[in-house]
């Protein structure tokens, strides 16, 4: 009698960047995700850069982050059920600075493998 197993798969994409073009504007970064098939799991978004002032970070508007100064900042997030992600900028006091964001989108798949059985 044959069995069949479900396997999911953790997968990641490569490290991509969006640089903050002007530190002194609101900006918003939308990302799809490129296997609308597959299910997120998770993101990992790194912030770095100098900040003369205070903005806000928020991703996927569910983790929010306060940054000002010299930023080198790790911030892993769930993204179960997002189909982007998506990155608000939103400067409150900024004179100056630069900002990159780099971020990785971990997702699963499932496949489907037959296995037999022993009798």
């Amino acid at each position: 009698m044959p069995i069949l197993i479900l396997a999911a798969l953790l997968v990641q994409t490569r490290r991509q960047s969006v640089t903050v073009d002007d530190v002194t504007v609101p900006q918003v970064f939308t990302i799809p995700f490129a296997d609308s098939w597959a299910i997120t799991s998770g993101v990992r978004v790194q912030l770095v850069g100098r900040l003369d002032g205070e903005a806000n970070v928020s991703i996927n508007d569910g983790i929010t982050l306060d940054v000002r100064g010299d930023i080198d900042l790790v911030q892993y997030g769930d993204l179960f059920v997002s189909e982007a992600l998506v990155i608000r900028y939103q400067p409150r006091s900024v004179r100056s600075g630069r900002l990159t964001v780099h971020y990785r989108v971990y997702w699963q798949t499932g496949g489907l493998a037959r296995a037999r059985g022993s009798h």
